[in-house]
């Protein structure tokens, strides 16, 4: 049974962002679990401002099935490039051929500080498949899920300031 632990029971028109576990101090590696899914610009943005506010690289992770063709591997290769090309901080990319989802992606993030990935709302296959990522890893998860609905929403209008607000009060306790 479903504990409703990917904000299922936060109304549908609002984004959320659930983070399981503390972050160390210091953020060096956010890893970004890509799906190509409705979540990934969401993801990739907090991703890319956590990383900028940091000082950390961002790692774009997929996992294919090994039967994937060789030109699926470098479209993906060359989507990471163009992702790091979009953002203010180093990055790299990460494309595992793999039958185990859930190991390879454990596997990925072993030397991270943070995976960010996105969350769906309601009880399905997909969510427990995300139950069972979060709870092989070793680090931080940050969750995504974004509204369903087609106005902006408060959370990322707040974003900025919120992020810019928690990173620069980290960044002054390291500095004394």
């Amino acid at each position: 049974d479903h504990d409703g632990g990917h904000g299922d029971d936060l109304p549908a028109g609002i984004d959320v962002a659930l983070v399981t576990g503390t972050p160390d101090e210091r953020i060096e590696t956010i890893a970004v679990l890509g799906s190509g899914g409705p979540y990934d610009v969401l993801k990739i943005s907090i991703a890319a401002k956590l990383a900028e506010a940091e000082g950390a690289t961002l790692r774009f992770v997929h996992v294919l099935d090994p039967t994937s063709s060789r030109a699926q591997i470098r479209s993906l290769e060359k989507f990471h490039a163009q992702l790091g090309e979009l953002c203010r901080v180093p990055s790299e990319s990460m494309v595992i051929e793999s039958m185990d989802l859930v190991a390879a992606l454990t596997s990925a993030v072993e030397d991270a500080d943070l995976a960010v990935m996105g969350s769906s709302r309601g009880h399905h296959l997909f969510i427990d498949l995300i139950d069972r990522i979060v709870e092989r890893m070793s680090i931080p998860v940050l969750l995504v899920r974004v509204a369903e609905r087609d106005e902006p929403t408060t959370f990322r209008s707040v974003l900025d300031r919120v992020l810019t607000s928690r990173f620069a009060r980290s960044a002054v306790r390291r500095k004394t």
